[in-house]
């Protein structure tokens, strides 16, 4: 249902709304396919397309600013469905492309077809959405093939398609997002695309019933793969660091050596890697100051052996038949696994393996997967395998606390998300303002409470954690070696706490809760250790914390 929050969730990726970083540009080494994307040129380089006489098209300067874009209507309808648009011709190669950017500013006004459509529905569309956009490509062999989004300002959840994002109504919406990343670069149900070879036009424009729109500053931006090949990680946060072992200080040199401090088991490792007024970690190229020789000394514990990472869920899981089997060639960027059960294959093609949950008894479990030929998000119970419902997901996996099962659902037209225990709503968060992204960030099981991270705040069984640490925010709430791990802001400054001790360390900025090309640079964890890009004095380190065997 919500593509763009699932990508920012799990990814890092994908897709951005409101205050996310400016669109990328030539000048930062990409190729802007698009001309005369802010129309300051009129429609120079752009064809109306108007197949409905019910339609208007005209490019205009109807808000406070002195920007003229186009705006499109249609009214009295009848409750038909038809369209109008702009489409440019591009034409380029992007057989050797690795990201392709795009960002434009839209606004939805308003529109009577309260969801995608049936007609797409029952004959393979790609959805009818007062504001859309559609990029027309061909693949390797020449066979042409689409990618397209939309925007609703509400849904009334009924029909089957994905490919779109709710935002508020008379509101101009900025985005940013890299369509060729895994979690985007899917068909309106959810199927992975083709590799594309050519882009052949873009298309801009509104369909459906009775609607109004708008879109301005579009740009497309082709990068390559850092480094001159191969695909980004989409991990949500890049790469581990190692250490001189010198011990103490807080500094470090530019040529790849770092400093290291212990405090309560927990070992800090931090990198310089740039000044701020140089660079800052917005867009990927960045990445690039994490050298290699910095990432081989953690990769064991960051990035352990396939068989290794899922070790522990097939020990649980085996116990009902069930087995990940590490696929033998793996992604660049992910490894990929077989779920089979009694040794006969029932995924072939699983991409995410999610936090299992298991009941203190031992005699339930529930462990949610991603695959690339499956439709959604799948659950793997005791006795089943069943789809997630979509409708509810808040993108966070279930917990056990003791033998009870907590789990977090979305009410997406209510604006509310609900903590579940054993089917029945215990706690309720009513966000306050418009969201991008799920204010619901992780949910733990810890001593008997259920944990969870709502944006800038921590609930342990429901109680906000703030007032009795007296800490202004937390964040990045995770478990290493069995013992909390945390960031929290203090009087403008951030620092960490493990185990119960501050650690000597504090920060400007810790770079947490971006969403698309800047969320690779989210804190990224897992249970032995937590990777985090951070800015102290106008300098941009990379830290590693962790306990190591």
């Amino acid at each position: 249902m919500k593509r763009i929050l699932t990508v920012c969730v799990m990814l890092a990726l994908a897709g951005g709304v409101v205050g996310m970083a400016a669109p990328i540009h030539a000048q930062d080494g990409g190729d802007p396919l698009v001309r005369n994307g802010d129309f300051e040129q009129g429609l120079e380089f752009w064809t109306i397309e108007q197949p409905c006489t019910d339609c208007r098209l005209a490019l205009t300067g109807d808000d406070a600013s002195s920007r003229v874009f186009p705006v499109w209507e249609r009214t009295n309808s009848g409750a038909n469905g038809s369209a109008i648009g702009l489409r440019q011709t591009i034409d380029a190669d992007v057989s050797g492309v690795a990201h392709l950017i795009l960002s434009m500013d839209l606004r939805v006004d308003s529109h009577s077809l309260p969801n995608s459509g049936w007609w797409s529905d029952q004959n393979n569309g790609s959805g009818e959405y007062p504001v859309k956009i559609a990029l027309a490509f061909t693949d390797a062999q020449g066979q042409p093939f689409e990618w397209s989004f939309g925007f609703l300002a509400t849904h009334d959840g009924t029909t089957a398609l994905r490919n779109y994002l709710l935002v508020p109504a008379f509101t101009w919406v900025p985005l940013e997002t890299d369509i060729l990343s895994p979690f985007q670069w899917m068909s309106p149900r959810g199927q992975p695309l083709p590799r594309p070879a050519r882009l052949v036009s873009l298309w801009i424009g509104g369909s459906g019933w009775d609607f109004a729109g708008a879109m301005n500053n579009v740009q497309i931006t082709a990068l390559p793969a850092a480094g001159g090949g191969g695909s980004e990680d989409t991990s949500g946060g890049t790469g581990g660091t190692d250490s001189d072992q010198s011990g103490g200080g807080t500094g470090g040199d530019q040529s790849g050596g770092g400093t290291e401090t212990q405090t309560g088991g927990l070992i800090v490792e931090e990198y310089s890697l740039v000044a701020a007024l140089e660079d800052s970690p917005t867009h990927f190229e960045f990445r690039d100051r994490v050298t290699a020789e910095i990432l081989a000394v953690r990769s064991p514990w960051r990035e352990p052996d396939p068989s290794a990472q899922v070790a522990g869920v097939n020990a649980v899981i085996g116990n009902w038949g069930y087995q990940l089997m590490p696929l033998p060639e793996q992604s660049a960027s992910y490894p990929m696994y077989a779920l089979l059960y009694h040794d006969s294959i029932l995924i072939p093609d699983v991409t995410n393996v999610w936090p299992l949950a298991v009941n203190q008894a031992g005699t339930d479990f529930r462990l949610l997967l991603d695959g690339l030929t499956l439709p959604s998000t799948v659950q793997v119970l005791p006795d089943t395998v069943a789809n997630v419902n979509i409708a509810s997901f808040a993108y966070l996996p279930p917990v056990y606390v003791g033998n009870d099962l907590i789990e977090v659902t979305a009410d997406w037209e209510a604006n509310k998300f609900h903590v579940l225990r054993n089917g029945a709503i215990i706690h309720t968060i009513t966000p306050q303002e418009f969201f991008v992204e799920p204010p619901v960030k992780a949910l733990w099981s810890w001593q008997g409470h259920w944990v969870l991270e709502v944006e800038g705040d921590l609930l342990i069984d429901g109680v906000s954690a703030l007032s009795p640490l007296g800490y202004d925010a937390i964040f990045a709430w995770q478990l290493i070696a069995g013992e909390p791990f945390f960031f929290f802001e203090q009087d403008g400054r951030i620092g960490m706490s493990y185990a119960g001790q501050v650690q000597p360390y504090q920060y400007d900025e810790v770079v947490h809760y971006q969403c698309c090309e800047p969320s690779m640079f989210n804190v990224s964890g897992n249970g032995t250790m937590v990777w985090f890009y951070a800015l102290r004095d106008g300098m941009w380190y990379y830290v590693e914390a962790g306990v190591y065997d």
